[in-house]
């Protein structure tokens, strides 16, 4: 019989010290990517731990016939032929695989953090890197348990946290690209402007904000005619309204009714607002006759 060891001898307390850090280390690798300094917990408890029993040799006898340790090897030793344990004993033979997968997911945490911390960067590509060796190191010295388990359970969180920020952002973008719709753009192919007492302003000459001229789309297309039709300046409003006839065109006054709401003071201009530019019509051009084009 197994003599009955003190509730606080050293093996004990450094196998509570290896399960509580590894289950912090699950924590922290799902919180890695944002904030890699909450690893360093668990890293100061599992030297501490390995510290009490790094004397003890390899096979760490003493933990390993811990009643706790003896209780969890049964329940991960289900009996012969069951489907349990042949799951079981399927899932060991994919340790190799999930010696690299394990370092495939610590590595990548690494380089998503070689942006924004190289301390951090730095910390994760060696975990990677020695977590390769360490692996089948563990079934020969179970010192290495005080770094592969841990490893596994950061591997664990990191894949947690890279499906989390994979899922925001499949969301955040989704959310964005609803919420945003593309600006409307409207050619406007005639401008009514009225003054405050809602008259129709004719010859209105119309400049934008570096002083160039508001050009209205020229409409005298298929026109058989159209080098009889008057000389207009393309940034005057309101435009003649063009009449189709045979093939030849026609202008008219434009027809528009008053606005039911006219503006409720005079717009002024500012000493800022831009002016025409040196080669822009004069304001004082006569009215245009609005006669049918022969």
């Amino acid at each position: 019989m197994t003599a009955k060891q003190p509730l606080l001898s050293r093996p004990r307390i450094a196998a509570w010290g290896l399960a509580g850090a590894t289950g912090i280390t699950l924590l922290a690798g799902a919180a890695a990517l944002r904030e890699p300094a909450v690893l360093l917990l668990p890293v100061v408890i599992l030297v501490l731990s390995l510290a009490l029993v790094q004397d003890r040799g390899p096979a760490q006898t003493e933990v390993m016939n811990l009643r706790e340790t003896i209780k969890v090897k049964e329940w991960l030793t289900p009996q012969e032929g069951t489907p349990a344990d042949r799951a079981l004993t399927y899932l060991r033979s994919l340790q190799p695989a999930w010696w690299l997968v394990r370092a495939g997911l610590i590595g990548l945490a690494a380089v998503l953090l070689a942006a924004g911390d190289m301390l951090g960067f730095l910390a994760l590509a060696a975990i990677a890197a020695v977590s390769v060796f360490a692996a089948p190191r563990a079934k020969v010295d179970r010192r290495w348990l005080w770094f592969s388990l841990p490893v596994s359970a950061l591997a664990v969180g990191v894949l947690f946290s890279v499906v989390d920020v994979a899922s925001y952002q499949l969301r955040f973008g989704n959310a964005a690209r609803q919420s945003y719709s593309a600006p409307v753009m409207r050619e406007h192919q005639n401008i009514y402007a009225y003054d405050e007492n809602g008259k129709l302003l004719t010859n209105v000459l119309l400049y934008d904000q570096d002083g160039q001229p508001i050009n209205a789309p020229e409409r005298y297309y298929g026109c058989n005619n159209r080098g009889d039709e008057p000389m207009i300046p393309a940034n005057r409003y309101p435009r003649p309204e063009v009449n189709y006839e045979n093939g030849a065109c026609y202008t008219v006054t434009p027809s528009v009714d008053t606005p039911s709401s006219p503006p409720s003071s005079t717009a002024t201009t500012g000493s800022g607002a831009p002016q025409p530019s040196s080669g822009a019509p004069s304001s004082s051009v006569a009215p245009t006759s609005v006669s049918p084009s022969k």
